[in-house]
């Protein structure tokens, strides 16, 4: 599990129940990032001209709380409006300097034990991309993310379960 911390200026931490102190223009981001997964796999991965989408199997016994797919450096964007099973995800995305994108999907509930994503899978026919599709990777994320409470506008919280 890893908290990436993005941050101006100087900030106080406290171990064990991490506090940060934020001064009057500070900014903080949280990116909360789950682990690579081997509980999922992929049953299908489509990346072709009229014909795009992912089905994802949990090979456990074990219910998956988070999970997310993510698509590194793809010469397209996906229009999540024209999606399957749409209540099953957030879609980002994040344009790269080489004129490609990260895409995102990450689950809105969990994987049930040797099941696949609730509502079916995610898939996008009859798209034209006008182009070749292409990507440099498609992996699987899942875990369990740490918690966040902020106290007050000024220090925020964290703790990640167990500590």
């Amino acid at each position: 599990m890893k908290i990436i911390f993005i941050y101006l200026f100087t900030l106080a931490v406290v171990i064990k129940t991490t506090v940060i102190e934020l001064k009057s223009k500070d900014k903080i981001d949280f990116v909360e990032e789950l682990d690579p997964c081997s509980d999922l796999g992929f049953t299908f991965f489509n990346q072709q001209q009229f014909t795009w989408g992912f089905g994802i199997q949990n090979s456990t016994n074990n219910t998956v709380d988070n999970w997310e797919v993510r698509i590194t450096n793809a010469n397209y964007q996906l229009d999540p409006t024209q999606l399957t099973n749409q209540s099953a995800f957030v879609y980002t995305e994040v344009a790269n300097p080489n004129g490609t994108f990260n895409l995102t999907l990450t689950g809105t509930s969990s994987i049930a034990p040797f099941s696949g994503i609730p509502g079916g899978n995610i898939e996008w026919q009859g798209v034209n991309f006008g182009q070749k599709i292409s990507s440099d990777d498609i992996s699987i994320f899942c875990g369990e993310l740490p918690s966040v409470t902020i106290i007050t506008n000024r220090r925020i919280t964290y703790r990640v379960k167990g500590n």
